[in-house]
């Protein structure tokens, strides 16, 4: 057997296997925060084993195998993209009330890019406190994309405002 066909058949196994996790014991509690669209970069949240697996396996990295910590509501996985192709992964943990964000990983362990990173500092600096009462939340066109700036937490409007958007009106108004 060739490593093209050994290559080729190993990763129609890997796919057979991740397309048979998709059971109702392997999807995971709802992602802490919405998903996102900014300047064109997707933040996707992972919301099954499955997805998570295909993740780590793309990314060729290990956050595959956070499926436990996701699974009990300790940790939570977004796959970051751009053109629909994957550029990063991040993995946020729970630090009292607020989401941190424990890794962000390009492919291989590589760092994300310094663009990437930005924009998912910014869109977690938006995001209310975990667990926080969230009503009225303002979604904001960014690019094209969605973006959330919660009545809740004022100041995390301010990362919107990077983008040159503007924070809503007195009545609550989207843009």
């Amino acid at each position: 057997m060739s490593l093209r066909t050994f290559t080729r058949l190993s990763a129609e196994w890997h796919e057979a296997v991740a397309s048979n996790l998709t059971g109702p014991q392997h999807i995971f509690p709802a992602p802490w925060f919405p998903a996102a669209t900014i300047n064109g970069v997707e933040i996707i949240p992972i919301d099954n084993s499955a997805d998570l697996y295909r993740e780590g396996r793309f990314m060729h990295h290990c956050i595959g195998t956070y499926a436990d910590e996701v699974r009990g509501g300790r940790y939570c996985v977004y796959s970051i993209r751009r053109n629909g192709e994957r550029v990063a992964s991040a993995g946020l943990v729970l630090r009292g009330a607020r989401a941190e964000l424990d890794q962000l990983r390009g492919p291989s362990n590589a760092p994300a890019p310094k663009q990437i990173t930005a924009i998912v500092q910014r869109w977690l600096g938006a995001q209310a406190p975990y667990g926080a009462e969230r009503q009225n939340p303002r979604l904001w066109d960014v690019d094209g994309g969605i973006a959330l700036c919660r009545a809740d937490n004022p100041d995390a409007c301010k990362a919107l405002v990077a983008f040159g958007l503007e924070p809503p009106g007195p009545d609550g108004n989207q843009l």
